[in-house]
């Protein structure tokens, strides 16, 4: 096994945000870098040091929480590799941390590894929420590739923009085509998430160049705007917050300001195991959750502890227990490691698109799935209303007072973004 002394985090704005950081005015670039460094913060601290520093302890090596505090170094860096715009943060935290007997000890770096996308997500939920809520934008959805989810970016930003400040990642899109073609003629088989994702690191090294020359920021930010006007004119990069401004006014009045907690749940449920259909764990319902509240909320603040509302919800109401049977005399898996199923039976498409599951497809699938159930009257539904400390109420059965009503069609066909 390979050792190593540190983990490496990035954090990085979606395109959107970096287009609106490279190219807008000097105030709006250091609105976005405060908040950036804020929420960054704020994932390191509250999921990471708080939730994640697992250490373990003894010769069953029992797991067990570390002591809150890590050894870290955070260093920041302006361009992707191409040298276009991409605003992004390193943390290089050490694995060395304080157990609760006052001793050191290591990471148990695996369970760190596990939940990264979850907090990816709160740190693109976060993100969007405090940008959109500081500057008075929202988002909509994209598709920009065959095999991922929606990507949800600030509204009005021309796609074009966005595209043009991608270039790497395009380099690796086109590269993860052919792989994923030379994939389906070698095995004859569908490419799963899993092998997307393995094809998709290779991508990234086989298209990965060398950096370019280092220039002060100053440098980069006229070269951007020279760019993006060649590409859409003057008028356009001049009035990128205005236009963003002008698509919010629309998409803000239409923003749920209530949470259904039960369909949610049941959306989140449907969406992951329509991704995992041999199972899925608790960290896959959380990071699903965060996006289903993305794409929901439209770039409002989200109730404190929502995300773990839906997922508590989607747990108990829609999922099954399968892991592997454990001898007697062994503690049953935590929860974080149970491998979970939907109650129902997934129905997964064989069918592949060259970039693998089609997202699109899949979006919509499981919506419409979520509101035929709910529709069908076999659940209630639960509302979580802000309360006044900002906190999202718990599902049912967690001793809240939460408003039910028993789901009818009306509740089905209400069921929009």
């Amino acid at each position: 096994m390979q050792k190593f002394t540190a983990i490496d985090f990035v954090f990085r704005p979606p395109g959107s945000i970096q287009i609106l950081w490279a190219l807008a005015d000097p105030h709006t670039r250091r609105v976005i870098e405060t908040l950036h460094l804020q929420v960054l913060r704020e994932v390191m601290t509250q999921e990471v040091e708080e939730k994640l520093l697992i250490v373990r302890v003894g010769k069953d090596s029992v797991r067990q929480l570390a002591r809150p505090g890590v050894m870290a170094a955070r260093f920041r860096h302006y361009t992707s590799r191409k040298g276009g715009p991409l605003l992004h943060d390193h943390v290089l935290m050490s694995v060395k941390v304080k157990r609760t007997d006052g001793g050191w000890g290591t990471l148990h770096t695996r369970t760190l590894l596990e939940h990264v996308v979850a907090c990816s997500e709160r740190y693109n939920q976060r993100i969007l929420e405090e940008v959109c809520t500081r500057l008075g934008l929202a988002t909509e959805p994209r598709f920009p590739t065959a095999g991922q989810r929606p990507v949800m970016e600030i509204a009005g930003i021309p796609e074009e923009l966005i595209n043009w400040a991608a270039s790497r990642n395009q380099a690796i899109m086109e590269r993860l085509g052919s792989l994923e073609e030379l994939w389906v003629q070698r095995t004859g088989g569908p490419v799963s998430v899993k092998v997307r994702r393995r094809l998709m690191a290779m991508a990234a090294d086989e298209t990965r160049p060398a950096k370019d020359t280092a220039r002060p920021l100053s440098q980069w930010l006229a070269h951007w705007r020279s760019s993006a006007i060649a590409r859409l004119g003057r008028a356009v990069v001049d009035n990128l917050l205005r236009l963003a401004r002008a698509a919010a006014r629309g998409i803000r009045a239409r923003a749920r300001a209530v949470l259904d907690v039960a369909v949610g749940a049941l959306e989140i449920t449907a969406t992951v195991s329509q991704y995992y259909p041999g199972g899925f764990r608790r960290r896959h319902l959380l990071a699903e959750a965060r996006r289903y509240l993305t794409r929901v909320f439209r770039g409002r603040p989200v109730p404190v502890g929502a995300d773990e509302a839906l997922v508590t919800a989607a747990m108990e109401a829609h999922c099954v227990d399968v892991s592997p049977p454990r001898a007697p005399d062994l503690p049953a898996p935590v929860v974080e490691y149970r491998r979970l199923m939907p109650r129902w039976a997934p129905v997964t498409d064989t069918k592949t698109a060259r970039g693998g599951v089609e997202a699109a497809g899949i979006y919509y699938r499981t919506r419409a799935e979520a509101v035929r159930r709910m529709s069908d009257g076999r659940r209630g539904t639960a509302s979580v209303r802000r309360s006044r400390a900002g906190h999202a109420a718990p599902p049912a059965g967690a001793g809240q007072d939460l408003r039910e009503r028993q789901a009818g069609p009306e509740s089905g066909r209400s069921r929009k973004l």
